[in-house]
């Protein structure tokens, strides 16, 4: 559906915008992690799209993202935009990048608006706003740089387990089995790992069992 405050035209059929990032076929770099485009889509998906939409009797542009993107969108302005763009990097308001676009320029769009995406992409600045209106949160702390590790440890004191996360990343990137750690040896290296694989802030919090 539209983002808040926007409605879409009148008139049929519209001209669809599809605004997206790709995953690559190539075999993934060995300097990245396996699950870096973990939130991309294949190419067999936007034209499944793109053929649904084409089949209600619209005509559909594949946009893609970034530069490209910008260009088509000035060149020649959709009337409403499908974005499945999460935006390439580590930047924490990467997902926001599109839709901060789309408002500007007036386009309609699926999906949230650019403040709602960039929030919650970020675990903590999400996690303190919640805490802000009395929802209980885990305690924990983020870790900035390898070298403030310990003495974050030594501010914030956590109980064990503890599960140890990217700070700027959706779709459980970057957890695995050894994100949950038992002892600080294992903070440690859990910390390193992902510092060093996702190249971003680093959530530490009390592990919470039970369903989400």
């Amino acid at each position: 559906m539209p983002s808040k405050n926007q409605t879409l035209p009148i008139s049929a059929p519209l001209r669809i915008g599809i605004t997206f990032d790709v995953k690559l076929e190539a075999t993934p770099r060995p300097d990245l992690p396996d699950d870096f485009q973990e939130e991309f889509d294949s190419p067999a998906t936007i034209d499944g799209i793109a053929d649904v939409l084409r089949g209600l009797g619209h005509d559909v542009d594949k946009l893609g993202d970034g530069r490209q993107m910008l260009k088509r969108l000035l060149d020649e302005p959709p009337d409403f935009v499908f974005n499945f763009a999460e935006g390439e990097g580590i930047a924490r308001s990467r997902e926001a990048r599109v839709p901060a676009v789309l408002e500007m320029l007036g386009i309609p769009h699926t999906g949230s608006d650019p403040l709602t995406l960039a929030v919650t992409l970020d675990k903590d600045c999400a996690k303190r706003l919640v805490q802000s209106e009395g929802v209980a949160v885990p305690k924990g702390y983020v870790v900035d740089n390898l070298a403030g590790a310990n003495r974050k440890r030594q501010e914030v004191e956590i109980q064990f387990p503890a599960i140890v996360k990217p700070a700027w990343e959706g779709s459980s990137k970057g957890i695995r089995s050894k994100s949950l750690v038992q002892d600080a040896s294992e903070l440690e290296r859990a910390i390193q790992s992902i510092y060093r694989d996702h190249r971003q802030p680093v959530l530490v919090e009390e592990f919470i069992d039970g369903d989400e």
